[in-house]
């Protein structure tokens, strides 16, 4: 279903896209209460869809409470974390909160560390932290 809403979204038909995200959600939170994986990436993907949609305030929401899902679930330290740090540091700085992006870029450096994650991962993470110092 994710792979449906993100046809919509990049359609630009958004209220499609998010009806087919609640629905999954709601299926996800019925049928499978503890599959809290698929409830984090659908809440990412809301959050990825209000990116695109520039509604940068409930992009926020989606990522926040998908991290205190993945945080509370998965533990502090899970690799899926730093991919939502990532995530919430475009956010901000889309938003002009650069002090809050380099905190988060730098939360998501410190997991990809501690993970078995692709130096590339990790070149992309300091590029990003680099190119925010420089538009600053």
């Amino acid at each position: 279903m994710q792979h449906m809403a993100t046809i919509y979204s990049n359609k630009g038909s958004y209220p499609e896209a998010f009806d087919i995200l609640e629905k999954a959600l709601q299926l996800t939170r019925n049928k499978a209460p503890n599959d809290h994986h698929s409830e984090i990436e659908i809440t990412s993907t809301m959050g990825k869809i209000h990116v695109d949609s520039k509604n940068f305030e409930e992009a926020m929401n989606c990522y926040l409470k998908a991290l205190e899902l993945s945080e509370s679930k998965n533990g502090a330290n899970h690799p899926t974390n730093a991919f939502l740090y990532d995530e919430l540091a475009s956010v901000y700085e889309s938003t002009n909160q650069v002090d809050n992006a380099v905190s988060a870029l730098n939360r998501s450096l410190r997991l990809t560390k501690k993970s078995k994650t692709p130096n590339s991962l990790m070149a992309k993470l300091h590029q990003k932290l680099g190119d925010i110092y420089y538009g600053k």
